[in-house]
């Protein structure tokens, strides 16, 4: 590994843009950081997606999952552990909850484990974390919809699941096929 290889992280963003009803732009940004936080340089990647905004949002996690590369090879999936993503997901909230010593206020600690309870695990708690893949993220969306959530409330959810599940693949307990995952984590460990 090269010392410039060391010396930077990446940061991989997603964003969607309506630019007529029902065309979608999927606009990929990779910035690149040295240690002291500095951009160093940054690529933008463009592509067209036709749907509506749920859809539009279930591709642009799924650009999002694919750009951030692939579990480190070295260490050893655990997909048969049998976790279920409701587990994992009040664990994730705990470590969260740990982090933020005092630097996110009560309410938004609140509200963010408000929506892990009352959206994502009702939509996903019961699946397993080895066993989840795109059916199981639309079947989610598809229950939340049935339940007559704002789009809004989706989209907070979805993002809420994409944080657990991008941490869980970070341990090795989780892996969506097509939507590689690689961490500042992992990098960090020597991957």
């Amino acid at each position: 590994m090269s010392a410039r290889k060391q010396a930077t992280h990446n940061k991989v963003m997603v964003g969607k843009v309506e630019r007529k009803p029902g065309v979608w732009q999927i606009r990929t940004t990779v910035s690149t950081f040295d240690l002291a936080d500095r951009l160093v340089a940054r690529l933008q990647s463009y592509q067209t997606f036709h749907g509506d905004e749920v859809e539009a949002e279930a591709e642009r996690i799924r650009v999002l999952w694919r750009a951030r590369g692939m579990p480190n090879m070295d260490s050893k999936l655990d997909l048969g552990s049998g976790i279920l993503l409701r587990d994992w997901a009040y664990a994730w909230l705990k470590e969260k909850e740990r982090e933020q010593d005092g630097r996110v206020s009560r309410e938004t600690l609140r509200v963010r484990r408000s929506r892990v309870e009352n959206y994502v695990l009702p939509a996903w708690g019961d699946y397993v974390l080895g066993d989840f893949d795109w059916q199981d993220v639309a079947a989610g969306w598809q229950w939340l919809a049935q339940q007559k959530f704002a789009t809004s409330t989706i989209m907070h959810a979805t993002s809420l699941l994409t944080a657990i599940v991008t941490d869980a693949a970070e341990h090795g307990l989780a892996y969506l096929p097509g939507c590689q995952l690689l961490s500042r984590r992992a990098e960090m460990n020597g991957a």
